[in-house]
């Protein structure tokens, strides 16, 4: 079959994986009043560093992440998370933080679209959640760019995913890769595709190059 390519789409970068860059993120400002709440949940890198660009103060929260790379980008401003999601998965973090977020008051950074429910599963039980938009999405036109037969193509979002859709046609040569739970089941059911054993970046691109 010869060499199969592999195409990320999220800008971080591996030796031998082509990025696309098929979102284009604008922060917006937030001057919500953080001081009410007890924990702030972030279930992105972008949710971290758009409440970062608009000033919000950290300090004294109770800062819950998704995952370990959305960790990470909070551990980049100084600050230690509260609790890490375990599966990374997005319908599994609901049930994770249940617990955890019962004992006080919530806000959820988000995007201005969502694929999962996290706000709308914790509301329901009572929990005191509210949300707060810190940055949009949009597609970005690939015109240019030819991806070969027989490739893998890692989608880290369903977003992701919609915007490859709306630049190229999808070839039944091609193999999806899926970062989580909720990204898997937004790709085409006829399409040859796999959701990767853990929820990084790292793990799609190990995954990938192992089949």
């Amino acid at each position: 079959m010869g060499i199969r390519h592999i195409y990320l789409t999220n800008p971080k970068k591996f030796k031998d994986v082509v990025n696309l860059e098929l979102l284009r993120i604008e922060y917006l400002s937030c001057d919500i009043d953080i001081s009410i709440y007890d924990f702030l949940i972030f279930t992105s890198k972008n949710g971290v560093i758009g409440a970062f660009i608009s000033g919000l103060d950290f300090a004294s929260k109770k800062i819950i992440c998704i995952s370990n790379e959305t960790a990470n980008e909070v551990r980049k401003i100084g600050f230690e998370p509260f609790f890490v999601g375990i599966s990374g998965h997005g319908k599994d973090f609901a049930n994770e933080i249940r617990t955890i977020v019962n004992n006080g008051k919530s806000l959820f950074f988000r995007p201005n679209e969502v694929a999962s429910d996290l706000q709308e599963k914790l509301s329901v039980d009572g929990i005191q959640i509210d949300s707060a938009i810190i940055y949009k999405t949009t597609c970005n036109k690939l015109l240019d760019v030819k991806i070969p037969k027989n490739s893998f193509i890692i989608f880290t979002s369903p977003k992701n995913y919609n915007c490859f859709i709306s630049n190229f046609t999808w070839d039944e040569s091609f193999t999806a890769i899926a970062i989580g739970k909720t990204t898997f089941e937004s790709l085409a059911p006829n399409i040859k595709k796999y959701c990767a054993p853990k929820t990084s970046i790292d793990a799609c691109v190990e995954f990938s190059r192992q089949l």
